[in-house]
């Protein structure tokens, strides 16, 4: 082919191929047996009279082709929508799978007739010139217009499709058994799954079997730490009660309260709708308010005991809304408020202007009444405020030693001491932001007394890194959805994805999972269970450490120090908050107590553990170098 190569090779689509000495015999026996130029004109207009109508048959095929992508991505657009709506996630995956192989499929069909219009169309090229220049030249004898018209037909029959067009026919043949594969599987899946009613007794059944299952999963737990454990029929009397997040489980019961053929998914629905209107006036009260009511409704709906299944509902209600797109963005743009660039109110904070986030409360309502800005906002400027003060109080406060501290010797980890003074002169680098931030938590080890607590208070808080990831997701899927050219699947060959395809679509795939709840801080109820957990990890640690050094006291039930003070505690707590990555706790505060029930921030072991957290932020918030026998001039940037 090389060597016969003309102007048709040029198109990368087409291939020329030799002419077999059998054909140039039959298109010179049939040219030959024509002995006017009248005869051989028509000869060849025939010839181009065949490939128009071909044409034409190709381009209404595209047409057609291109009317069906229509109508799929109709279909595809309307049951995505319907299944959203009721919640029915496999029939999403189920309806995404079809459809993309289907669009896939029609799309690849449409390349190639185009391909058939590339060659058809260069192929009457050819004719229509020779055509042209035979009217043109009237003096031109019968042998004349014979030989041209031969040579015509002989470039038009080397005109070939591309050589690789065999193997993306075989393509489309075999994507076209999967496609009515998927579609048997979506159709059958719709008639069971896809039902417009749901039967409340089926559907009653299936949400107390799902919960009598969260239950016995959290009794279980706590059996593994005490075999005479049983769980009360009253969760009001599980201080403790705690469901931790699973996927699979909460996209389950997602599924009970987003689906609006219920009552709590219209509910939900119709209030998100008015969320997205009204979303620069909402607070977080509002946001709790509204998912308390809906556990309420859920359990009324589904004839549940209030006593006993309440919390376990709320947990569950409260990690579904919050997972809706547009609350998260809410979430994150109150929690990611900027602090005042006025210098005054920095300075009133840091000169005790305020007490935290009662203060900061109190401010906003007082602004607000005189202001259409949303409290919430204000209350969360005034706090960032707070926080930056906090950022410049903790850097130098890492210095200080236990013993200026007032810690104990008797809960501390003696004969380590000396490693303590050293991690905090020499750690502390700066973070992304420009700020000097403490990642001793991710040193810590058995040479940092009370790492594990350490470590934990570092997970109340989403390290800048994260908001970050959570911004380029954004970005990221704003530059997704910008127009763009689009790559033919045509030129994937016969292959559905090439390995580094799979790849891209499979860590992209993860990517969108491990950023489905991303949010600045953790989920509320998570972070109030791992703030409880690190403040008994202090206090187990702190007797460890006793015990280390009195072992011959411990079982010793008259050891007043097998039993910590409040007044001995806190000052470990103190250290492990200024060694913990909290660079924003009043912000975390502010946001569990307003998104939370009042009951959970103040009663229980988890008030206490918050109380604690509390009272840390705000001693460090209100130090003075010189209380320590520190120059003043430390706290200057």
């Amino acid at each position: 082919n090389g060597g016969n190569a003309s102007q048709p090779n040029e198109k990368r689509n087409i291939s020329v191929a030799t002419m077999p000495k059998k054909q140039q015999e039959r298109i010179a026996k049939r040219l030959n047996g024509l002995h006017d130029k009248k005869s051989l004109l028509k000869e060849l207009d025939n010839s181009v009279a065949k490939l128009q109508k071909k044409l034409k048959q190709h381009a209404d095929q595209v047409m057609q082709l291109k009317s069906q992508i229509n109508v799929t991505e109709q279909h595809r657009a309307q049951e995505l929508k319907q299944w959203g709506a009721w919640y029915i996630l496999e029939l999403v995956e189920l309806a995404k799978e079809y459809y993309d192989h289907r669009l896939s499929y029609l799309n690849h069909m449409i390349e190639l007739e185009k391909l058939h219009i590339e060659c058809f169309s260069e192929k009457l090229q050819r004719l229509e010139i020779a055509s042209k220049r035979i009217k043109k030249n009237k003096k031109w004898t019968v042998d004349d217009v014979r030989n041209n018209i031969e040579v015509a037909f002989h470039t038009a029959w080397r005109i070939r499709l591309s050589q690789d067009v065999p193997d993306k026919q075989d393509y489309a043949k075999q994507l076209s058994k999967i496609v009515e594969s998927l579609k048997l599987g979506y159709e059958a899946k719709k008639t069971t799954l896809g039902k417009e009613e749901v039967s409340i007794e089926e559907r009653k059944e299936q949400v107390f079997l799902f919960l009598q299952s969260t239950l016995a999963k959290y009794e279980s737990r706590q059996m593994a730490e005490n075999k005479e454990f049983k769980l009360s029929r009253n969760l009001e009397n599980e201080d403790d009660f705690f469901a931790p997040y699973d996927e699979t489980d909460q996209n389950l019961f997602d599924s009970f309260v987003l689906d609006q053929r219920t009552k709590e998914g219209r509910i939900l629905s119709h209030w998100l709708v008015f969320i997205r209107k009204k979303s620069v006036d909402i607070t977080f009260e509002d946001l709790s308010d509204f998912m308390q009511k809906l556990s309420h409704t859920f359990l009324h709906s589904y004839s549940l005991s209030n006593k006993q299944y309440y919390e376990c509902v709320r947990i569950l209600c409260y990690r579904c809304v919050l997972r809706q797109r547009v609350i998260k963005r809410i979430v994150f743009d109150l929690i990611d408020t900027a602090p005042s660039l006025d210098p005054a109110e920095v300075a009133a904070a840091a000169n005790g202007g305020g007490s935290g986030g009662a203060a900061a409360d109190n401010n906003a309502a007082a602004s607000a009444s005189s202001s259409t800005e949303n409290p919430e906002l204000i209350a969360m400027r005034q706090i960032a405020n707070l926080d930056v003060v906090y950022g410049k109080k903790v850097m130098w406060m890492r210095a200080l030693n236990a013993q200026q501290l007032g810690i104990k010797s008797d809960y501390w980890l003696k004969q380590e001491e000396h490693v303590f003074g050293d991690a905090l002169t020499a750690a502390a680098p700066r973070s992304q932001n420009g700020r000097r931030s403490s990642q001793i938590a991710m040193l810590a080890g058995k040479d940092i007394p009370f790492a594990e607590a350490i470590n934990l208070m570092g997970q109340l808080e989403v390290d800048f890194a994260v908001v970050e990831a959570y911004k380029e997701q954004i970005e990221s899927k704003n530059r997704s959805n910008a127009p763009a050219a689009k790559k033919s699947m045509f030129h994937r060959g016969n292959k559905l994805l090439s390995i580094e395809e799979e790849k891209k679509q499979q860590n992209a795939s993860d990517d969108a999972k491990r950023n489905k709840n991303l949010i600045p801080f953790i989920l509320p109820q998570t972070g109030l269970q791992t703030l409880l957990a690190a403040t008994k990890c202090v206090y187990s640690t702190a007797m460890e450490y006793y015990y280390r050094q009195y072992p011959e006291k411990k079982g010793d039930k008259d050891d007043d120090g097998a039993y910590i003070s409040q007044d001995d505690l806190f000052p470990i707590i103190l250290y492990c908050v200024m060694q913990s990555k909290l660079e924003t706790p009043h912000r975390f505060i502010h946001f569990v107590e307003h998104i939370l029930p009042k009951e959970k921030t103040t009663m229980g072991q988890s008030a206490f553990a918050l109380s604690a957290l509390k009272a840390a932020v705000e001693y460090i918030s209100h130090a003075k170098p010189a209380t320590f026998g520190m120059d003043s001039e430390i706290e200057l940037d």
